[in-house]
């Protein structure tokens, strides 16, 4: 019986700690310092909290470009993390979309396709952080664990203690 006591506390701390290293996932709004219309929104996922010093790779990004109509997602483009900020560019070549943040909540876009002069906007960014989305092998990881935890305390009849 110990053995299981200690097989299912195992699969909950497990599942315990997949679950506290969930992705970072953000909403990202950028607003127009001059007329206050939105130049950019979307959405992107991280291994680590969104910081300036860039300590984290991106999973999955989906950038509109308001002004221009331009979508960059993880599909169709690339994305590199720069000094300040990323680099979106379409797998075509077509176009690419900078962005530089600064620590003041500022950025600056650059939007580029070939032949045509570069597009720049700034303004503010707001990175809104939406609440982690628990894994499929979290919650099958914690179910196991209650699982055995339950059929153990069945079968010797009396309740857990610590």
């Amino acid at each position: 019986m110990k053995l299981a006591t200690f097989l299912a506390g195992m699969t909950l701390f497990f599942a315990g700690t997949g679950a506290a290293l969930a992705d970072n996932r953000y909403d990202i709004v950028a607003i127009d310092d001059v007329n206050g219309d939105a130049t950019f929104s979307g959405s992107m996922t991280t291994t680590a909290p969104f910081s300036l010093n860039y300590n984290f790779s991106v999973l999955d990004f989906r950038i509109n470009d308001t002004v221009d109509g331009v979508m960059y997602d993880a599909a169709n483009s690339t994305i590199a993390i720069e000094t300040q900020g990323f680099l979106f560019s379409a797998k075509d070549g077509s176009s690419s979309f900078e962005l530089t943040f600064y620590p003041d909540g500022s950025y600056y876009s650059d939007y580029l396709v070939a032949g045509h002069d570069t597009v720049g906007n700034s303004g503010y960014f707001v990175f809104n952080e939406v609440s982690a989305v628990p894994e499929p092998a979290n919650a099958a990881l914690l179910l196991a664990g209650l699982g055995a935890l339950g059929l153990r305390t069945r079968r010797s009849g009396k309740p857990l203690t610590a």
